[in-house]
């Protein structure tokens, strides 16, 4: 999904709640559109893997 994933994908930025909750939950239930923008964040911002 990292290929997916550009600038685009980051229109809507979530909350850092939203965030949270999303960074949080099993990715198998994320639907796609969040799964896209997780990778899309995941990609542009490579420390929240780390975090």
């Amino acid at each position: 999904m990292a290929e997916k994933a550009n600038q685009s994908a980051l229109a809507r930025t979530p909350s850092a709640r939203s965030f949270a909750r999303l960074m949080t939950l099993a990715r198998d239930d994320l639907s796609k559109s969040d799964a896209v923008l997780i990778a899309a964040i995941e990609s542009n911002v490579p420390d929240i893997v780390t975090a």
